[in-house]
């Protein structure tokens, strides 16, 4: 699993960043580079089953390349087994 993911809730300062609404729709709508970084936190998630954390000292979201970022990724499972949602 973990070919796409979609945007449940999206913060609206991360929404004037994009440029876009992401709620409800997939991460592929998000510039390539940005798109695959989100997509591969998720897989990673997913194959440890545990939490994640990353940093770059470079945001990849369009005309933020001046500031760094950090990312939390945490697996949520609504029947304990299967990891249905990702929290990030």
């Amino acid at each position: 699993g973990g070919a796409d993911f979609t945007v449940r809730v999206c913060g609206t300062a991360l929404t004037d960043i994009f440029g876009i609404e992401l709620r409800g729709e997939s991460v592929r709508l998000l510039p390539e580079t940005l798109a695959a970084r989100m997509i591969l936190s998720g897989q990673r998630c997913i194959a440890l089953r545990a939490p994640i954390r990353g940093h770059s000292q470079i945001s990849r979201a369009p005309g933020q390349d001046f500031q760094g970022v950090e990312i939390c990724a945490v697996p949520i499972s609504n029947d304990g087994e299967t990891i249905d949602m990702i929290l990030a």
